[in-house]
């Protein structure tokens, strides 16, 4: 009875322990295939920081729709009989209509008065008052990154009075007149280098046709000059077309 028992015991160990056998002895082919691991997606690149070339844009290319002010030079009108200057500095806008071309169009004034004391008597000196308008057409030929090449056919005219009073004596009066018709070129460079690329400044040379005259009317009767030239112009000339060509302009 033993016997069987144990035989009975040893018989079903051996079957239990078969399977467990058979699958430890399974050929390599027949296991379950690795799964490939998934690749880790790259990290997303950080967005580039807005900068005046981002995508191959210039500075130019940044103002272009936008509306520039700034200084755009002194014109100065002769007034009366000996032509003395007086300075009108003018302020303005520049826009650009597209990349190759803009407008620029300006209105300057001055009022120049003064005072002399002789003992207790104190004159006061007439008031003289100059304006001039300058308007212009600039055209971009060339840009790079902080730099455009402009040529600008421009025109200019200036005016200035004074009327000089003296108590129990007719009134003298005094006129002047100035226009220039030419054309500059030159340099925009833009401080996009800076981190305002909205900020410019403007330089250039040209050519010019200039005629200006001036009159002093009194009593007795007129004096006046008239005077032209064909010339040359650059900021070392006082008596340029636009004297001290140097412009600055910021695009809103």
């Amino acid at each position: 009875m033993r016997s069987t028992f144990l035989l009975s015991t040893v018989l079903a160990s051996l079957v239990l322990a078969t399977p467990a056998f058979a699958q430890d002895e399974s050929e390599p082919g027949d296991e379950e295939a690795p799964k490939p691991k998934k690749k880790a997606k790259p990290a997303a690149a950080p967005a580039a920081a807005e900068s005046s070339t981002a995508g191959g844009q210039t500075d130019h290319d940044r103002v272009v729709g936008r509306l520039g002010i700034g200084y755009l030079g002194n014109f100065q009108v002769p007034l009366g009989e000996t032509g003395r200057p007086l300075p009108a500095h003018v302020l303005g806008m520049r826009y650009w209509f597209g990349p190759g071309m803009g407008l620029t169009a300006g209105l300057g004034f001055s009022s120049v008065s003064g005072s002399s004391t002789t003992g207790n008597v104190t004159t006061d000196s007439p008031a003289a008052t100059a304006f001039a308008i300058k308007g212009g057409l600039p055209l971009a030929l060339a840009t790079s990154k902080h730099f455009a090449f402009v040529i600008e056919p421009q025109l200019a005219f200036g005016y200035a009075m004074q009327t000089e009073t003296v108590p129990n004596q007719p009134s003298v009066d005094h006129t002047g007149q100035r226009f220039a018709l030419g054309a500059t070129a030159g340099a925009e460079i833009q401080f996009g280098f800076m981190g305002i690329p909205e900020l410019s400044l403007v330089g250039s040379v040209g050519l010019a046709f200039d005629t200006a005259g001036g009159k002093t009317k009194r009593q007795s009767g007129e004096n006046s000059f008239t005077a032209s030239q064909l010339t040359t112009f650059s900021v070392a000339n006082p008596w340029d077309i636009f004297k001290g060509s140097i412009a600055a302009i910021y695009y809103l």
